[in-house]
């Protein structure tokens, strides 16, 4: 659990230092993170079946 929250908070942080500094950039980080989070639920949604 502690990797978890360590990737939470570096991540919060380059989001906070991309709000500051690039905002685009910001959105960019955003959506492409997401979407490389689908195919982790797709992966998950099999396992369960």
């Amino acid at each position: 659990m502690a990797a978890l929250g360590g990737a939470w908070w570096l991540g919060s942080t380059f989001m906070g230092w991309l709000y500051d500094h690039h905002r685009v950039g910001l959105i960019v980080f955003s959506v492409a993170t997401q979407l490389l989070a689908v195919p982790c639920f797709w992966r998950l949604r099999r396992s369960a079946q």
